[in-house]
């Protein structure tokens, strides 16, 4: 969490975020947006599920409320409505920390779906479904 912390506020998304919640007079918007990327990066889940249970798991960095579900649904809200300055603000702020120094790269993906889970490795998006020859298939009658 102290990582994600450093990375955030390195980002200058605390300040960013501070501002567009002053803008909607939103005190908290900057450590709710935190506490969302936080879980994402670790454990993503739900809205729901972040308040709910991840939340209690976790040690938030001092200065960092727990939110409520509330204001997390209200931070979307915000994120969605800044959404192009944001992109420009975190556009901006990577590619100066990567001109520093990089270390922690942190990537957003899906699990991998090229093995089904038994094992067995997926046909090839070319190889044909059947043949006759496979299929026992004698042809039209």
């Amino acid at each position: 969490m102290a990582a994600i912390y450093a990375y955030f506020t390195r980002l200058g998304l605390d300040r960013h975020f501070a501002a567009v919640g002053r803008r909607r007079k939103s005190v908290r918007l900057a450590t709710t947006v935190y506490a969302l990327c936080a879980n994402r990066l670790c454990d993503p889940a739900s809205k729901r599920r972040t308040v709910l249970e991840w939340l209690d798991d976790v040690a938030l960095p001092a200065g960092v409320e727990t939110p409520s579900l509330d204001r997390c649904y209200r931070a979307l809200d915000a994120l969605s409505a800044s959404r192009q300055l944001t992109e420009e603000v975190l556009f901006s702020a990577v590619t100066d920390l990567t001109n520093l120094d990089l270390r922690l790269c942190c990537y957003d993906s899906p699990p991998p779906t090229s093995r089904p889970t038994d094992g067995r490795a997926l046909p090839s998006p070319r190889a044909p479904l059947a043949t006759a020859a496979t299929t026992g298939a004698t042809g039209p009658r």
